[in-house]
């Protein structure tokens, strides 16, 4: 490590992409110049190491966290010198930039995405996301073939298949093949289908078949069913207002967060997600996402709604031009694809005019050596877990940040990715981190000062956690979700299946009126949660009730340091400041923070009680 001890105080930054033919290359940048021990080279370019916004994500439980965290790069290019840059595909892929500190320690701020880069005057800027934005990506979900028997006909192909999480009730699962009444509510081999009912009245379970092909050759008796997995099969037709409840072997909240993580694997550069393709022809209705003869075109919508894939394979796009494309379906080859939009008569030329076109696609010729997994941390699954069981069914297209978010919301948390306190010292890694609403330690990470404040920033814009900056008095959850609400049941339905399944949800509210009595303007927060006990719920709305019926403080303001310290989302800050009641200090929480590494600034979202 001798040649880091000799430039003490350095940045660099280590950044992927594609060359002009499409090459993976990677280019390294410094403040001042910088060589490693192997000989690499880091080009002394950048004129703002970083400008970089760390946010956490209580998914829109309250309005005092973001959702994204983001960053900024500039390269010196008075002569030039990057503006090969424009012909290199930088979107998408990796960002990694380290500081090497006075004492020669190399530690990593921020490990990204570079999502654009753009010349304005005498400089390059590269865009940068976190990798959080990988959480954008559709959530891994199987589609149905159509191609017969527990694939479907025509009529499902390209449909999503099911999948339970936790231990969901009364969902409606998919009649998968109907001639021999064999449904699926989950494509997961450890879902256990725990009750089936015909409209609401429980069947009886027969046999738990070893395989699914014993399932499809035996038929069950009249009246009963058997199951495999998430698949079970009737014995006889009955009302058809078919439902069932099913579990997961993984119910509690922390396990089921980290399950949807760790299903999430990708190279930079080879997804891409929502892109607006380019008419090819607007007659026939073809588009094009890409060139390369690896690109895979995975889901095509319509003003976001999705169309369904035709599901044949097209050996050329001479094939594909001159098929002929069911209404609301698409036909795809390599990068390229035509829709046939829904037809009525009331239309000129009986075709419903189309909106804004989007795919998704994969390139499945771009590998890197730098292919990346998410990882949760041990604490925060144990965290989340302390809250308790939920049930989720997922029967549509989704995202990872969607089912994510619902999670830490039923768990009154937040949870954030990848800032530089909590990444590992691997570049293969990134660390999900999740914590629960709670009072600020009484111990503090840090002191804010008030001399190092920049003055005119420190900014109080709420005294309460409630929309209108004051005190909640009250907290409502709708917990224990029903997937399928019914008001019409057979007669044999129990009176406590009957309860369960007219209403969408339970709701479980913690008031203390008091608090209008003082704030006649205070309001109620109400959420949707994934948690299935009482018990748990009220514990989340009585902590949270706790927390917000009282002194909120929301506070932002500029920090500057001599040395820029170690942060993290959810450590405590203590803020010492004349003004605003603090003189004594205030312990506050860490909920975002942007860092400016050329100033040594800070701007700090802080949030916490006046005690």
């Amino acid at each position: 490590m001798e040649s880091i001890r000799q430039i003490q105080g350095d940045w660099i930054a280590t950044i992927s992409a594609l060359d002009a033919s499409n090459n993976p290359v990677t280019l390294y940048f410094s403040d001042k110049g910088y060589r490693d021990d192997s000989g690499r080279y880091f080009e002394s370019r950048m004129k703002q190491p970083a400008v970089i916004n760390i946010s956490g994500n209580d998914g829109g439980l309250l309005k005092v966290m973001g959702s994204s965290s983001t960053g900024e790069i500039i390269l010196n290019n008075i002569d030039g010198r990057f503006n090969y840059l424009a012909d290199y595909a930088l979107d998408g892929r990796d960002c990694i930039l380290q500081l090497i500190s006075p004492q020669g320690v190399v530690t990593t701020w921020f490990r990204g995405m570079v999502t654009r880069n753009y010349e304005r005057g005498n400089e390059v800027s590269l865009t940068l996301k976190s990798l959080s934005e990988s959480l954008d990506t559709p959530l891994a979900l199987s589609r149905y073939l159509g191609t017969g028997g527990v694939e479907g006909t025509a009529s499902i192909a390209g449909n999503v298949k099911p999948r339970v999480y936790g231990s969901p009730l009364n969902c409606t699962p998919i009649l998968c093949l109907d001639t021999s009444l064999v449904y699926q509510v989950s494509d997961s081999a450890t879902t256990t289908i725990t009750g089936v009912f015909d409209k609401g009245s429980a069947l009886t379970l027969g046999v738990v078949r070893a395989s699914l092909a014993l399932l499809l050759s035996t038929t069950p008796a009249a009246g009963t069913f058997d199951t495999y997995q998430g698949y079970f099969r009737l014995g006889s037709v009955g009302a058809q207002q078919i439902t069932c409840d099913a579990t997961d072997t993984l119910i509690l909240a922390g396990d089921v967060f980290n399950q949807i993580c760790t299903t999430i694997q990708f190279s930079s550069g080879q997804r891409i997600i929502g892109e607006q393709p380019v008419i090819v022809n607007s007659v026939t209705h073809e588009y094009q996402i890409s060139v390369r003869a690896g690109c895979v075109i995975d889901d095509v919508f319509n003003n976001g709604t999705r169309f369904t894939w035709d599901g044949v394979s097209y050996g050329t796009i001479t094939d594909l031009r001159n098929a002929t494309i069911t209404a609301g379906f698409y036909g795809k080859f390599q990068g390229s694809f035509i829709v046939k939009p829904l037809i009525d008569s009331q239309y000129p030329f009986g075709e419903i005019a189309l909106g804004t076109i989007t795919c998704n696609a994969t390139d499945t010729t771009i590998t890197y050596a730098d292919t990346k997994t998410i990882t949760v941390n041990p604490t925060a699954i144990t965290i989340l877990n302390s809250v308790g069981q939920i049930g989720l069914f997922i029967s549509s297209d989704t995202t990872v940040r969607d089912v994510l978010d619902k999670i830490v919301k039923s768990c009154g948390g937040y949870y954030w990715l990848g800032d530089r306190a909590d990444v590992s010292t691997s570049y293969n890694t990134n660390l999900v981190n999740a914590a629960l609403y709670q009072e600020p330690s009484a111990t503090a990470d840090l002191t804010l000062y008030a001399y190092r404040i920049e003055g005119s920033t420190i900014t109080r814009t709420a005294t309460g956690a409630g929309e209108n900056g004051l005190p909640l008095y009250s907290i409502v959850a709708n917990y224990g979700k029903n997937e399928t609400v019914q008001t019409d049941v057979l007669g044999t339905t129990t009176a406590a299946r009957k309860s369960l399944v007219a209403v969408a949800s339970k709701i479980q509210e913690s008031a203390d009126l008091a608090v209008k009595n003082i704030h006649p303007q205070a309001l109620r927060l109400s959420f949707e949660s994934l948690l299935v006990s009482q018990v748990n719920t009220q514990t989340v709305t009585d902590r949270l009730l706790t927390l917000f019926k009282k002194r909120f403080d929301v506070v932002t303001l500029t920090y500057f340091f001599d040395e820029l310290p170690r942060l993290t989302i959810g450590m405590t800050v203590k803020l010492l400041y004349p003004r605003l009641g603090y003189a004594a200090g205030v312990n506050m929480v860490v909920a975002g923070y942007k860092v400016n590494v050329q100033l040594k600034s800070v701007e700090f979202n802080l949030i916490g009680h006046k005690l």
